[in-house]
Protein backbone atom coordinates (compact mmCIF):
# COMPACT_ATOMS: atom_id res chain seq x y z
CA UNK A 1 0.00 0.00 0.00
CA UNK A 2 1.48 3.64 -0.66
CA UNK A 3 0.45 6.16 1.83
CA UNK A 4 1.03 9.91 1.74
CA UNK A 5 0.61 11.60 4.88
CA UNK A 6 -0.03 15.45 4.59
CA UNK A 7 0.95 18.04 7.42
CA UNK A 8 1.26 21.55 8.50
CA UNK A 9 5.28 21.46 9.05
CA UNK A 10 7.99 19.03 8.41
CA UNK A 11 7.68 16.28 11.10
CA UNK A 12 9.47 17.03 14.62
CA UNK A 13 8.47 15.38 17.75
CA UNK A 14 9.66 18.58 19.59
CA UNK A 15 6.43 19.87 17.86
CA UNK A 16 3.92 18.03 20.06
CA UNK A 17 1.38 14.68 19.48
CA UNK A 18 0.34 14.65 15.89
CA UNK A 19 4.16 14.86 15.08
CA UNK A 20 4.59 12.13 17.14
CA UNK A 21 1.35 10.45 16.12
CA UNK A 22 2.68 10.65 12.12
CA UNK A 23 5.95 9.52 13.06
CA UNK A 24 4.37 6.28 14.89
CA UNK A 25 2.34 5.45 12.05
CA UNK A 26 4.65 5.63 9.38
CA UNK A 27 7.45 4.14 11.01
CA UNK A 28 5.18 1.20 11.62
CA UNK A 29 3.77 1.09 8.72
CA UNK A 30 6.80 1.33 6.66
CA UNK A 31 8.39 -1.61 8.95
CA UNK A 32 5.15 -3.63 7.80
CA UNK A 33 6.47 -3.25 3.91
CA UNK A 34 3.96 -0.30 2.94
CA UNK A 35 5.43 3.05 1.43
CA UNK A 36 5.51 6.29 3.58
CA UNK A 37 5.04 9.67 1.52
CA UNK A 38 5.40 13.21 3.03
CA UNK A 39 4.23 16.27 1.75
CA UNK A 40 4.39 19.63 4.36
CA UNK A 41 3.11 22.91 3.75
CA UNK A 42 6.73 24.73 5.87
CA UNK A 43 9.99 23.56 7.10
CA UNK A 44 10.93 23.01 10.47
CA UNK A 45 14.67 24.12 11.83
CA UNK A 46 15.30 20.31 13.49
CA UNK A 47 13.13 17.77 11.20
CA UNK A 48 13.56 13.94 12.78
CA UNK A 49 14.62 11.46 10.40
CA UNK A 50 11.75 9.58 9.45
CA UNK A 51 10.94 6.28 7.07
CA UNK A 52 9.73 8.24 4.26
CA UNK A 53 10.56 7.15 0.80
CA UNK A 54 10.36 11.09 -0.48
CA UNK A 55 9.30 14.37 1.28
CA UNK A 56 7.65 17.25 -0.52
CA UNK A 57 7.79 20.84 0.43
CA UNK A 58 3.97 22.51 -0.95
CA UNK A 59 4.72 25.63 -2.02
CA UNK A 60 2.02 28.11 -2.39
CA UNK A 61 0.36 28.56 -5.87
CA UNK A 62 2.00 25.28 -6.95
CA UNK A 63 -0.05 22.91 -4.50
CA UNK A 64 -2.59 21.38 -7.12
CA UNK A 65 -0.31 20.59 -9.61
CA UNK A 66 2.74 18.80 -6.96
CA UNK A 67 -0.50 17.15 -4.92
CA UNK A 68 -1.57 15.70 -8.38
CA UNK A 69 1.92 14.51 -9.22
CA UNK A 70 2.79 12.92 -6.03
CA UNK A 71 -0.27 10.99 -5.93
CA UNK A 72 0.45 9.54 -9.56
CA UNK A 73 3.80 9.04 -9.52
CA UNK A 74 4.07 7.79 -6.29
CA UNK A 75 0.35 5.44 -7.02
CA UNK A 76 -0.76 6.75 -3.67
CA UNK A 77 -3.74 4.23 -2.51
CA UNK A 78 -4.43 6.33 0.51
CA UNK A 79 -4.17 10.53 1.79
CA UNK A 80 -4.02 10.73 5.22
CA UNK A 81 -4.54 14.42 6.40
CA UNK A 82 -2.64 15.50 10.01
CA UNK A 83 -3.51 19.24 9.06
CA UNK A 84 -4.02 21.24 12.45
CA UNK A 85 -4.56 24.65 11.59
CA UNK A 86 -7.89 25.59 9.94
CA UNK A 87 -5.84 27.84 7.71
CA UNK A 88 -4.42 24.36 6.50
CA UNK A 89 -7.42 22.63 6.09
CA UNK A 90 -9.08 25.47 4.21
CA UNK A 91 -6.32 25.99 2.06
CA UNK A 92 -5.36 22.10 1.18
CA UNK A 93 -8.32 19.49 2.04
CA UNK A 94 -10.28 20.65 -0.93
CA UNK A 95 -7.13 19.87 -3.20
CA UNK A 96 -6.56 16.88 -2.00
CA UNK A 97 -10.20 15.81 -1.94
CA UNK A 98 -10.65 16.94 -5.68
CA UNK A 99 -7.28 15.78 -6.61
CA UNK A 100 -8.39 12.16 -5.36
CA UNK A 101 -11.83 12.22 -7.50
CA UNK A 102 -11.87 9.32 -10.00
CA UNK A 103 -8.87 7.97 -9.16
CA UNK A 104 -8.33 5.08 -6.45
CA UNK A 105 -6.56 7.28 -3.75
CA UNK A 106 -8.84 7.61 -0.88
CA UNK A 107 -8.37 10.53 1.89
CA UNK A 108 -8.50 9.89 5.39
CA UNK A 109 -9.00 13.12 7.27
CA UNK A 110 -7.64 12.65 11.37
CA UNK A 111 -9.25 15.13 14.38
CA UNK A 112 -6.47 14.61 16.76
CA UNK A 113 -7.97 17.73 19.37
CA UNK A 114 -10.92 17.72 21.44
CA UNK A 115 -14.32 18.73 19.59
CA UNK A 116 -15.22 21.63 20.87
CA UNK A 117 -12.04 23.18 21.84
CA UNK A 118 -12.72 25.99 19.65
CA UNK A 119 -15.45 27.34 22.23
CA UNK A 120 -13.21 27.92 25.22
CA UNK A 121 -11.16 30.76 26.06
CA UNK A 122 -8.03 31.54 28.29
CA UNK A 123 -6.96 33.06 31.09
CA UNK A 124 -7.31 36.55 30.65
CA UNK A 125 -3.72 36.97 32.65
CA UNK A 126 -2.15 34.83 30.40
CA UNK A 127 -3.60 36.71 26.74
CA UNK A 128 -2.49 39.55 28.03
CA UNK A 129 1.03 38.82 28.52
CA UNK A 130 0.45 36.95 25.47
CA UNK A 131 -0.13 40.24 23.44
CA UNK A 132 2.59 41.69 25.12
CA UNK A 133 5.09 39.70 24.10
CA UNK A 134 4.39 40.20 20.73
CA UNK A 135 1.53 37.13 20.40
CA UNK A 136 -1.72 37.27 17.95
CA UNK A 137 -3.76 39.98 19.30
CA UNK A 138 -6.77 39.30 17.85
CA UNK A 139 -6.85 35.84 18.52
CA UNK A 140 -5.69 36.53 22.38
CA UNK A 141 -8.41 39.12 22.30
CA UNK A 142 -11.22 36.64 21.00
CA UNK A 143 -9.91 34.02 23.76
CA UNK A 144 -10.18 36.79 26.25
CA UNK A 145 -13.94 36.93 25.31
CA UNK A 146 -14.44 33.39 25.56
CA UNK A 147 -13.45 33.38 29.02
CA UNK A 148 -16.03 35.89 29.92
CA UNK A 149 -18.73 35.55 28.19
CA UNK A 150 -22.13 32.86 29.14
CA UNK A 151 -21.35 29.94 27.49
CA UNK A 152 -25.09 30.38 25.58
CA UNK A 153 -23.99 33.45 24.14
CA UNK A 154 -20.70 31.83 22.99
CA UNK A 155 -22.27 29.04 21.27
CA UNK A 156 -25.04 31.55 19.26
CA UNK A 157 -22.40 33.94 18.41
CA UNK A 158 -19.58 31.25 17.02
CA UNK A 159 -21.98 28.80 15.99
CA UNK A 160 -22.15 29.36 11.91
CA UNK A 161 -18.59 29.48 11.50
CA UNK A 162 -17.53 26.50 14.11
CA UNK A 163 -20.27 24.36 12.41
CA UNK A 164 -18.72 25.21 8.94
CA UNK A 165 -14.85 24.76 10.36
CA UNK A 166 -16.43 21.40 11.12
CA UNK A 167 -18.22 20.54 8.03
CA UNK A 168 -15.27 21.07 6.10
CA UNK A 169 -13.32 17.81 7.29
CA UNK A 170 -16.02 16.18 7.06
CA UNK A 171 -17.15 17.21 3.23
CA UNK A 172 -13.60 16.70 2.03
CA UNK A 173 -12.93 13.23 3.38
CA UNK A 174 -13.81 9.64 2.52
CA UNK A 175 -12.98 8.78 6.69
CA UNK A 176 -13.27 11.27 9.49
CA UNK A 177 -11.23 9.53 12.18
CA UNK A 178 -11.14 10.40 15.85
CA UNK A 179 -9.65 9.03 18.95
CA UNK A 180 -12.80 7.49 20.37
CA UNK A 181 -16.51 6.93 19.78
CA UNK A 182 -17.15 9.29 22.75
CA UNK A 183 -15.21 11.96 20.66
CA UNK A 184 -16.79 11.14 16.97
CA UNK A 185 -20.46 11.70 18.60
CA UNK A 186 -19.23 14.88 19.79
CA UNK A 187 -17.56 15.91 17.22
CA UNK A 188 -20.61 15.21 15.21
CA UNK A 189 -22.69 16.91 17.55
CA UNK A 190 -21.08 20.15 16.84
CA UNK A 191 -21.39 19.97 13.00
CA UNK A 192 -25.13 19.16 13.29
CA UNK A 193 -24.86 16.21 11.29
CA UNK A 194 -25.24 12.44 11.88
CA UNK A 195 -22.54 10.26 13.30
CA UNK A 196 -22.46 7.61 10.17
CA UNK A 197 -20.22 5.33 8.48
CA UNK A 198 -18.01 7.90 7.42
CA UNK A 199 -16.43 8.33 11.08
CA UNK A 200 -14.20 6.01 12.62
CA UNK A 201 -12.55 5.78 15.83
CA UNK A 202 -8.69 4.79 16.54
CA UNK A 203 -6.73 4.73 19.41
CA UNK A 204 -3.27 6.56 19.63
CA UNK A 205 -0.40 4.23 19.69
CA UNK A 206 2.33 4.21 22.49
CA UNK A 207 5.10 6.66 22.00
CA UNK A 208 7.77 4.07 22.78
CA UNK A 209 8.98 0.58 22.23
CA UNK A 210 9.91 -0.06 25.59
CA UNK A 211 8.54 -0.53 29.01
CA UNK A 212 9.74 -0.32 32.58
CA UNK A 213 10.16 -3.38 33.88
CA UNK A 214 8.10 -3.76 37.57
CA UNK A 215 11.28 -4.20 39.80
CA UNK A 216 12.57 -1.09 38.89
CA UNK A 217 9.32 0.59 41.12
CA UNK A 218 10.51 0.27 43.80
CA UNK A 219 13.90 2.23 42.97
CA UNK A 220 11.46 5.46 42.08
CA UNK A 221 12.35 8.44 43.18
CA UNK A 222 10.03 11.34 45.13
CA UNK A 223 9.70 12.94 42.30
CA UNK A 224 6.61 14.29 40.39
CA UNK A 225 6.39 15.01 36.74
CA UNK A 226 4.84 17.97 34.06
CA UNK A 227 5.71 17.17 30.58
CA UNK A 228 3.90 19.60 28.43
CA UNK A 229 4.12 21.66 25.95
CA UNK A 230 3.92 25.80 27.84
CA UNK A 231 0.68 26.57 26.31
CA UNK A 232 -1.83 27.91 28.92
CA UNK A 233 -4.92 27.90 26.84
CA UNK A 234 -4.47 23.85 26.42
CA UNK A 235 -2.38 22.65 29.28
CA UNK A 236 -3.51 25.02 31.92
CA UNK A 237 -0.12 24.61 33.97
CA UNK A 238 -1.45 27.19 35.97
CA UNK A 239 -3.48 24.77 37.67
CA UNK A 240 -0.65 22.41 38.44
CA UNK A 241 1.55 25.57 39.88
CA UNK A 242 -1.26 26.20 42.10
CA UNK A 243 -1.80 22.45 43.13
CA UNK A 244 2.36 22.56 44.02
CA UNK A 245 2.00 25.45 46.00
CA UNK A 246 -0.93 23.53 48.01
CA UNK A 247 1.08 20.86 48.51
CA UNK A 248 4.49 22.99 49.78
CA UNK A 249 2.11 24.98 52.25
CA UNK A 250 1.01 21.38 53.99
CA UNK A 251 4.44 20.90 54.83
CA UNK A 252 4.42 17.00 54.98
CA UNK A 253 5.82 16.91 51.39
CA UNK A 254 9.61 18.78 51.34
CA UNK A 255 11.43 15.93 50.58
CA UNK A 256 9.12 15.81 47.17
CA UNK A 257 10.23 17.36 43.68
CA UNK A 258 8.09 18.75 41.23
CA UNK A 259 10.25 19.02 37.28
CA UNK A 260 8.60 20.50 34.75
CA UNK A 261 9.71 19.51 31.36
CA UNK A 262 8.66 20.86 27.70
CA UNK A 263 9.19 24.27 26.17
CA UNK A 264 6.97 27.27 24.49
CA UNK A 265 5.53 30.02 24.41
CA UNK A 266 4.31 30.56 27.99
CA UNK A 267 7.55 29.22 29.56
CA UNK A 268 8.07 32.35 31.09
CA UNK A 269 5.02 33.08 32.15
CA UNK A 270 4.93 30.18 34.34
CA UNK A 271 8.40 30.95 35.60
CA UNK A 272 7.10 34.04 37.01
CA UNK A 273 4.04 32.48 38.12
CA UNK A 274 6.37 29.90 40.06
CA UNK A 275 8.23 33.00 41.90
CA UNK A 276 5.68 35.02 42.81
CA UNK A 277 4.02 31.97 44.13
CA UNK A 278 7.46 31.49 45.85
CA UNK A 279 7.05 27.72 45.32
CA UNK A 280 10.00 25.56 46.76
CA UNK A 281 11.15 22.11 45.23
CA UNK A 282 10.87 22.68 41.62
CA UNK A 283 12.40 22.99 38.38
CA UNK A 284 11.84 24.44 34.89
CA UNK A 285 13.80 22.24 32.55
CA UNK A 286 12.80 23.76 28.95
CA UNK A 287 12.94 21.29 25.87
CA UNK A 288 15.02 17.92 26.88
CA UNK A 289 16.31 15.56 23.84
CA UNK A 290 15.68 11.99 26.07
CA UNK A 291 12.79 12.88 28.50
CA UNK A 292 12.40 9.08 29.11
CA UNK A 293 15.04 9.55 32.00
CA UNK A 294 12.30 11.96 33.64
CA UNK A 295 10.17 9.25 33.46
CA UNK A 296 12.10 6.39 34.73
CA UNK A 297 12.81 8.23 37.44
CA UNK A 298 9.55 9.83 38.40
CA UNK A 299 6.80 8.39 40.76
CA UNK A 300 3.71 10.36 40.13
CA UNK A 301 2.80 12.57 36.30
CA UNK A 302 0.61 15.67 36.48
CA UNK A 303 -1.95 16.17 33.50
CA UNK A 304 -3.92 19.60 33.51
CA UNK A 305 -4.73 20.18 30.93
CA UNK A 306 -8.23 22.19 29.84
CA UNK A 307 -8.45 20.13 26.86
CA UNK A 308 -7.02 17.07 24.85
CA UNK A 309 -7.36 15.12 22.04
CA UNK A 310 -5.73 11.60 23.40
CA UNK A 311 -2.41 13.04 25.55
CA UNK A 312 0.39 10.86 24.26
CA UNK A 313 2.02 12.12 28.15
CA UNK A 314 -0.50 10.07 29.80
CA UNK A 315 0.21 6.50 27.97
CA UNK A 316 3.68 7.76 28.15
CA UNK A 317 4.02 8.00 31.93
CA UNK A 318 2.38 4.72 32.21
CA UNK A 319 4.92 3.06 29.98
CA UNK A 320 7.41 3.97 32.70
CA UNK A 321 5.29 3.15 35.41
CA UNK A 322 4.59 6.78 36.56
CA UNK A 323 1.09 7.17 38.06
CA UNK A 324 -0.89 9.80 36.01
CA UNK A 325 -3.45 12.32 37.77
CA UNK A 326 -5.60 14.17 35.15
CA UNK A 327 -8.34 16.54 35.23
CA UNK A 328 -11.49 15.16 34.06
CA UNK A 329 -11.82 17.61 30.76
CA UNK A 330 -11.89 15.63 27.79
CA UNK A 331 -13.99 12.40 26.55
CA UNK A 332 -11.13 10.39 25.54
CA UNK A 333 -9.72 10.32 28.69
CA UNK A 334 -11.95 7.64 29.80
CA UNK A 335 -10.12 5.02 27.56
CA UNK A 336 -6.69 5.59 28.82
CA UNK A 337 -7.54 5.74 32.59
CA UNK A 338 -9.30 3.63 34.88
CA UNK A 339 -9.91 5.24 38.27
CA UNK A 340 -8.05 4.48 41.05
CA UNK A 341 -6.27 1.74 38.73
CA UNK A 342 -4.45 2.81 36.16
CA UNK A 343 -4.44 6.62 37.15
CA UNK A 344 -6.17 9.38 38.90
CA UNK A 345 -9.29 10.99 37.55
CA UNK A 346 -10.09 14.16 39.67
CA UNK A 347 -13.29 16.36 38.47
CA UNK A 348 -12.31 19.18 36.06
CA UNK A 349 -11.00 22.31 38.03
CA UNK A 350 -11.30 20.34 41.60
CA UNK A 351 -7.85 22.12 42.69
CA UNK A 352 -8.06 20.93 46.30
CA UNK A 353 -9.53 17.55 45.11
CA UNK A 354 -6.64 17.40 42.45
CA UNK A 355 -3.64 18.46 45.36
CA UNK A 356 -5.79 15.78 47.89
CA UNK A 357 -4.98 12.81 45.55
CA UNK A 358 -1.58 13.98 44.79
CA UNK A 359 -0.84 13.92 48.56
CA UNK A 360 -2.63 10.76 48.84
CA UNK A 361 0.01 9.02 46.19
CA UNK A 362 3.14 10.56 47.88
CA UNK A 363 1.87 9.18 51.37
CA UNK A 364 1.49 5.91 49.91
CA UNK A 365 3.64 3.57 48.39
CA UNK A 366 1.73 0.34 48.40
CA UNK A 367 -0.71 2.21 46.22
CA UNK A 368 0.96 3.81 44.43
CA UNK A 369 2.92 1.10 43.23
CA UNK A 370 -0.29 -1.12 42.31
CA UNK A 371 -1.43 1.28 40.15
CA UNK A 372 2.17 1.74 38.79
CA UNK A 373 1.41 -1.75 38.07
CA UNK A 374 -1.49 -1.84 36.60
CA UNK A 375 -0.42 1.20 34.30
CA UNK A 376 2.20 -0.89 32.87
CA UNK A 377 -0.33 -3.54 32.10
CA UNK A 378 -3.34 -1.43 30.51
CA UNK A 379 -1.28 0.83 28.21
CA UNK A 380 0.11 -2.79 26.47
CA UNK A 381 -3.23 -2.31 24.36
CA UNK A 382 -1.60 0.42 22.84
CA UNK A 383 1.11 -0.75 21.05
CA UNK A 384 2.61 0.43 17.80
CA UNK A 385 1.66 -3.10 16.32
CA UNK A 386 -1.57 -3.10 17.54
CA UNK A 387 -2.73 -0.25 16.53
CA UNK A 388 -1.37 0.00 12.80
CA UNK A 389 -3.32 -2.78 12.34
CA UNK A 390 -6.55 -1.16 13.05
CA UNK A 391 -5.78 1.86 10.83
CA UNK A 392 -4.48 -1.04 8.17
CA UNK A 393 -8.02 -2.52 8.61
CA UNK A 394 -9.58 0.97 8.07
CA UNK A 395 -7.57 1.60 4.99
CA UNK A 396 -8.30 -1.99 3.61
CA UNK A 397 -11.86 -1.45 4.23
CA UNK A 398 -12.36 2.12 2.56
CA UNK A 399 -10.63 0.66 -0.70
CA UNK A 400 -11.92 -2.48 -0.65
CA UNK A 401 -15.53 -0.82 -0.62
CA UNK A 402 -14.87 1.27 -3.28
CA UNK A 403 -14.51 -2.02 -5.76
Amino acid sequence: MNILFVTENEISQQLGGTDRITITLSDEFSRLGHNCYLAFCRNTDHPDKCSFKDTVLLRDSEESEQITDLLQMASIDIVVSNLVDIKYKRRILPLLYNATRGTKAKVVACYHAMPGEDLLGNRIDNSLYRIRTKGNIGRNLKDISLSILPKGLVKTVFEKKIVEKYRLMYDYSDLLVLHTPEACRAYAEIAGIECDSKFAAVNSALSYDTFLDESELASKRKEVLIVSRMDEKAKRISFALRVWRIINDSGKFDDWHLSVVGGGSDLNFYIRMADRMGLDNITFEGRVSDVTRFYRESSIFMLTSSYEGWALTLTEAQQFGVVPVALDSYVSLPTIIENHKTGIIVPDNDLQGYANEVMWLMGNDVAREKIARNGLVSCRRFTKDKVAEQWLSLFNNLLNNNN
